[in-house]
């Protein structure tokens, strides 16, 4: 007899047609699991853990998936739903994680003992689960119902690995544990998370704060310009500017002084492979800082001015500067190769996606892209200057310039010009930390935000000061610093 898969009303329908004795248990293929009398030639068993659940969600007629009885988050939309019995014996886990019992072996033969796993045979097979990870085979009749878990945050549970309120310290989306740090993905404590954009609030704290993300001015203590940001992370902020001035925040509003080798020149720039390891470029030096409050004066690798540097880790760190000045170390700073950036333009921002995939923007509309062996221009389309590049992937680019003209690339060398309504003063500088969670600040108090779609929105908070740099970290936190010592947070 030809094998049918049948789909949820299919099955619903043959059943209660060809076997109406199998329903008596209720929702028998949503709850009750093997059913007795089933020719399973015709019918193949659905989940039998992804029904009812505790709280009473069924999945509808679409397959859609229901709470699971063990109260998690339930089981992915994308998996497949049940296995088929025909030729098995023992139980089996389907790739949603639900227990499915394809019955015992007829009298005489042994399940696992027909040469494999959940087949009956003459032979004998002795279980085992030693060395095995949570919910692989016992190599006989049924999966090992404790062993380790990979995925972090979650642990064994009846042969499946779940995420739950006793493994996950961030939030449980389906059976991953998340950091629960999300806009689109929040919460703590192993619960499932929570999308804070459904009703128009972001993730704080871990939990959902009202309202859209705003602005808060903190206190610096100076009226020099800053012209950096950059963190290791949520408690470990630097600002950078006039007069060799450095400023640290642990995230908590206040700014503490480090200490420079010399109040004489700028620093234009900051980064980082870590909090140890800390670049400051200012006009022809490049600066460095273990993270212990002080910096020091490193190298001065040309004698042109420098103006950012940035890098993909601490083996590979960038620098540009006036008239096309590019320099390049692998080995975390002792020395800088000189490769050509293709243009004697001043270079004023770069970003990395990868080693082997890099940008450096400036003047006149100047952009020169790196892809693994030398540095090419790409053609221009703009004769702007170019403030800031930054991207979510190699293939979502963009660069901020002056006239309010922002510009955007899926990998280049083409790049198309993208409107921003009512716009026209000088973009600065631009970060984010996915396309759906993207900033850019600029002159006379430009700030806007874009949760994606092309869509940008304009923000409140700068009161009129100019904004020079602007800095995300993974979890959200936004920092913007600029003219007269200002530095903007936005939760």
């Amino acid at each position: 007899m030809a094998r049918h898969t049948l789909g949820m009303r299919s099955v619903r329908h043959a059943l209660s047609t060809t076997f109406p004795l199998a329903i008596a248990c209720g929702l028998c293929v949503w709850g009750c699991g093997a059913l007795v009398g089933v020719d399973w030639d015709r019918v193949v068993v659905l989940d039998a853990g992804a029904g009812v659940g505790a709280d009473g969600t069924a999945p509808g007629d679409d397959g859609g998936v229901g709470t699971g009885n063990d109260g998690g988050a339930g089981t992915d939309a994308g998996c497949v739903r049940g296995v088929t019995c025909a030729g098995k014996c023992g139980q089996i886990i389907d790739s949603c994680g639900a227990l499915v019992d394809c019955g015992g072996c007829p009298t005489g033969l042994t399940c696992g003992g027909g040469g494999g796993p959940n087949r009956c045979g003459t032979g004998t097979c002795t279980p085992t689960c030693s060395g095995k990870s949570c919910g692989q085979s016992d190599g006989c009749s049924g999966p090992c119902l404790t062993g380790p878990c990979t995925a972090s945050g979650t642990h064994c549970v009846a042969g499946v690995c779940r995420c739950d309120t006793t493994s996950c310290t961030g939030c449980c989306q389906t059976n991953s544990c998340l950091t629960g740090t999300d806009d689109t993905a929040c919460g703590a404590g192993g619960n499932a998370c929570t999308s804070c954009t459904l009703t128009g609030g972001t993730c704080k704290a871990n939990a959902c704060a009202a309202g859209p993300p705003s602005w808060k001015r903190e206190t610096s203590g100076t009226t020099n310009v800053l012209y950096g940001v950059w963190g290791s992370g949520d408690t470990d902020i630097y600002a950078v500017g006039e007069a060799g001035l450095v400023l640290r925040s642990t995230g908590n509003g206040t700014w503490t002084v480090q200490t420079t080798p010399q109040t004489i020149q700028d620093l234009t720039g900051i980064w980082g492979s870590s909090n140890t390891n800390l670049y400051g470029v200012s006009s022809d030096l490049v600066w460095r800082s273990t993270g212990n409050g002080t910096w020091t004066n490193g190298q001065r690798p040309g004698s042109l001015s420098l103006n950012y540097v940035w890098g993909t880790s601490a083996s590979d760190v960038y620098i540009v500067g006036a008239s096309g000045t590019l320099f390049h170390s692998t080995n975390g700073g002792t020395s800088w190769d000189t490769p050509s950036a293709g243009t004697t333009k001043d270079l004023l921002c770069g970003w990395s996606s990868s080693p082997t995939n890099a940008y450096a923007v400036g003047t006149m509309g100047t952009v020169t892209h790196f892809t693994g062996s030398t540095w090419a221009i790409d053609p221009q389309i703009t004769g702007a200057d170019l403030f800031g590049v930054w991207g979510t992937a190699a293939t979502d680019v963009y660069a901020v310039a002056s006239g309010g003209i922002l510009l955007h690339t899926t990998g280049g060398p083409t790049w198309t010009m993208q409107t921003l309504s009512g716009v026209t003063d000088n973009l600065r500088a631009m970060t984010g930390r996915s396309a759906t969670d993207m900033t850019i600040v600029g002159e006379n108090g430009v700030l806007l935000r874009s949760t994606g779609g092309g869509v940008w929105t304009p923000e409140t908070g700068a009161s009129g000061s100019t904004l020079t740099a602007v800095w995300e970290s993974p979890n959200g936190e936004v920092y913007a610093v600029g003219v007269g010592g200002t530095i903007l947070h936005r939760h």
